[in-house]
């Protein structure tokens, strides 16, 4: 008598992103959008977490916003960090206007 396994099927690098950018259009649970791919909740769960650190992560970068503000004065630097990453540094002496401009330019949603 012989034992026979399951045979794993192996997706394609196309078929998981497909199905990756496919989940992130839909509304479904996990669960619910699994069962309908054909595939386990932890291989979706799986693949989801390998596309989410595959992206490139963006470097910090330096927005100049000429003309907003007069030259920078000395003195203590306050830093504001966005559930986005976005930071925003003034430093003392800036005014309400200044800082209600610079959050209008800043993408920190």
């Amino acid at each position: 008598m012989q034992i026979s396994r399951p045979v794993r099927k192996h997706a394609s690098r196309a078929r998981r992103e497909r199905i990756v950018q496919s989940y992130r259009t839909t509304q479904l649970t996990q669960r619910d959008f699994a069962a309908q791919a054909g595939i386990s909740v932890s291989t979706l769960h799986k693949w989801l977490q390998q596309a989410a650190s595959a992206q490139p992560t963006a470097k910090p970068r330096f927005i100049a916003l000429p003309g907003v503000v007069a030259a920078p004065m000395a003195g203590p630097t306050y830093r504001l960090v966005f559930p986005s990453g976005v930071a925003l540094e003034v430093r003392a002496g800036f005014t309400e206007q200044e800082l209600a401009t610079w959050l209008q330019w800043l993408p920190i949603a």
